[in-house]
């Protein structure tokens, strides 16, 4: 802006980087856009409409920091009529993007049967490789 680079700060608030190690600035910068969104993404998915809280729930995947509470969020979503199934792909991608899941999921997943096979074969697939595994009955 007026060829000033300006950043996120804490408290909600821009300002610009005048001072310091700009990389530094511009990755806290980031940081607190994140913190920011993952707020908002609670909310959507709080306030129940199917298409935003379903962007929420994929981005929340990517960019949630409580990752023990962001899966048990999505063992409870995966009941929803609506974003139920959503819920279960996410999990998948959370093994994925982690390599670890709680020792919960795999057991909940399993009781879901058909619509949980890809989620649980990316919780397989995802976990082993790290001694975290998940196993599955397969048949």
């Amino acid at each position: 802006m007026d060829d000033e680079l300006i950043v996120r700060v804490e408290g909600g608030g821009w300002a610009p980087a005048t001072t310091g190690d700009l990389s530094e600035l511009v990755e806290r910068s980031a940081e607190i856009v994140i913190a920011e969104c993952v707020v908002r993404w609670h909310a959507e998915l709080r306030a129940g409409d199917p298409v935003e809280a379903s962007r929420a729930m994929l981005a929340l995947v990517r960019h949630d920091p409580e990752r023990e509470q962001l899966q048990r969020l999505l063992l409870d979503l995966t009941r929803h009529p609506q974003l139920g199934q959503l819920a279960v792909t996410c999990l998948g991608h959370v093994a994925r993007n982690d390599g670890s899941v709680l020792p919960e999921v795999v057991p909940h997943l399993q009781k879901l049967g058909v619509c949980a096979e890809d989620a649980l074969e990316d919780i397989e697939i995802f976990t082993t490789r790290s001694g975290c595994g998940g196993t599955r009955r397969r048949g």
